[in-house]
Protein backbone atom coordinates (compact mmCIF):
# COMPACT_ATOMS: atom_id res chain seq x y z
CA UNK A 1 0.00 0.00 0.00
CA UNK A 2 1.09 3.49 -0.65
CA UNK A 3 1.64 5.84 2.23
CA UNK A 4 -1.24 8.05 1.09
CA UNK A 5 -3.83 5.31 1.13
CA UNK A 6 -5.96 4.90 4.19
CA UNK A 7 -6.20 1.49 5.76
CA UNK A 8 -9.59 0.19 6.74
CA UNK A 9 -10.26 -0.45 10.41
CA UNK A 10 -12.04 -3.53 11.61
CA UNK A 11 -15.17 -2.74 13.61
CA UNK A 12 -15.13 -4.15 17.12
CA UNK A 13 -18.04 -4.45 19.51
CA UNK A 14 -17.92 -3.39 23.12
CA UNK A 15 -18.21 -6.18 25.66
CA UNK A 16 -21.38 -6.46 27.73
CA UNK A 17 -19.46 -5.36 30.82
CA UNK A 18 -18.23 -2.20 29.08
CA UNK A 19 -21.73 -1.42 27.76
CA UNK A 20 -23.23 -1.87 31.23
CA UNK A 21 -20.59 0.44 32.72
CA UNK A 22 -21.17 3.11 30.07
CA UNK A 23 -24.95 2.82 30.47
CA UNK A 24 -24.66 3.26 34.24
CA UNK A 25 -22.42 6.32 33.82
CA UNK A 26 -24.88 7.83 31.33
CA UNK A 27 -27.87 7.13 33.62
CA UNK A 28 -25.98 8.53 36.60
CA UNK A 29 -25.57 11.82 34.73
CA UNK A 30 -29.24 11.84 33.80
CA UNK A 31 -30.41 11.10 37.35
CA UNK A 32 -28.06 13.42 39.23
CA UNK A 33 -27.98 16.23 36.68
CA UNK A 34 -24.16 16.20 36.78
CA UNK A 35 -23.18 14.59 33.52
CA UNK A 36 -19.92 12.68 33.40
CA UNK A 37 -17.51 13.76 30.68
CA UNK A 38 -16.03 11.16 28.34
CA UNK A 39 -12.56 11.99 29.67
CA UNK A 40 -13.68 11.25 33.23
CA UNK A 41 -15.19 7.94 32.11
CA UNK A 42 -11.96 6.81 30.42
CA UNK A 43 -9.93 7.70 33.53
CA UNK A 44 -12.38 5.86 35.78
CA UNK A 45 -12.37 2.80 33.53
CA UNK A 46 -8.58 2.56 33.86
CA UNK A 47 -8.81 2.70 37.67
CA UNK A 48 -12.07 0.79 38.29
CA UNK A 49 -11.62 -2.35 40.38
CA UNK A 50 -14.03 -5.17 41.13
CA UNK A 51 -14.91 -6.57 44.58
CA UNK A 52 -11.64 -8.55 44.71
CA UNK A 53 -9.49 -5.47 44.14
CA UNK A 54 -8.55 -6.56 40.62
CA UNK A 55 -8.85 -4.16 37.69
CA UNK A 56 -12.34 -4.49 36.24
CA UNK A 57 -11.42 -3.93 32.57
CA UNK A 58 -8.71 -5.59 30.48
CA UNK A 59 -6.48 -3.46 28.28
CA UNK A 60 -8.49 -4.45 25.21
CA UNK A 61 -11.72 -3.23 26.85
CA UNK A 62 -10.46 0.28 27.63
CA UNK A 63 -11.98 2.98 25.44
CA UNK A 64 -10.85 6.36 24.22
CA UNK A 65 -12.76 9.47 25.13
CA UNK A 66 -13.94 9.70 21.48
CA UNK A 67 -15.45 6.21 21.70
CA UNK A 68 -17.22 7.11 24.95
CA UNK A 69 -18.48 10.38 23.42
CA UNK A 70 -19.87 8.53 20.40
CA UNK A 71 -21.60 5.97 22.62
CA UNK A 72 -23.12 8.71 24.80
CA UNK A 73 -24.30 10.54 21.66
CA UNK A 74 -26.07 7.38 20.45
CA UNK A 75 -27.72 6.88 23.85
CA UNK A 76 -28.84 10.50 23.89
CA UNK A 77 -30.26 10.26 20.36
CA UNK A 78 -32.14 7.07 21.23
CA UNK A 79 -33.49 8.71 24.36
CA UNK A 80 -34.68 11.77 22.45
CA UNK A 81 -36.21 9.61 19.74
CA UNK A 82 -38.21 7.60 22.27
CA UNK A 83 -39.45 10.81 23.93
CA UNK A 84 -40.58 12.21 20.60
CA UNK A 85 -42.54 9.06 19.83
CA UNK A 86 -44.35 9.40 23.15
CA UNK A 87 -42.64 6.50 24.86
CA UNK A 88 -43.08 7.08 28.56
CA UNK A 89 -41.04 4.14 29.80
CA UNK A 90 -38.69 5.23 32.52
CA UNK A 91 -35.24 3.84 33.10
CA UNK A 92 -35.31 1.66 36.19
CA UNK A 93 -32.29 2.26 38.38
CA UNK A 94 -31.97 0.17 41.49
CA UNK A 95 -31.07 2.10 44.64
CA UNK A 96 -28.25 -0.33 45.33
CA UNK A 97 -26.79 0.24 41.85
CA UNK A 98 -26.99 4.00 42.22
CA UNK A 99 -25.45 3.85 45.70
CA UNK A 100 -22.59 1.70 44.39
CA UNK A 101 -21.87 4.13 41.56
CA UNK A 102 -22.05 7.16 43.83
CA UNK A 103 -19.73 5.49 46.35
CA UNK A 104 -17.25 4.70 43.57
CA UNK A 105 -17.35 8.30 42.39
CA UNK A 106 -16.73 9.57 45.92
CA UNK A 107 -13.77 7.20 46.34
CA UNK A 108 -12.25 8.35 43.05
CA UNK A 109 -12.75 11.99 43.97
CA UNK A 110 -11.01 11.43 47.30
CA UNK A 111 -8.12 9.59 45.62
CA UNK A 112 -7.71 12.37 43.06
CA UNK A 113 -7.71 15.03 45.79
CA UNK A 114 -4.92 13.24 47.68
CA UNK A 115 -2.89 12.34 44.59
Amino acid sequence: MGCGLKTSKKATHFSAEVKNYLDSMFRLGEVTGRKVTPGEVTKRMRREKNENGVLKFRAGDLLTSQQVQSYFNRLSALQKKSKIKGDTTAVDVEDADLDAVLTAIDRLACKENFA
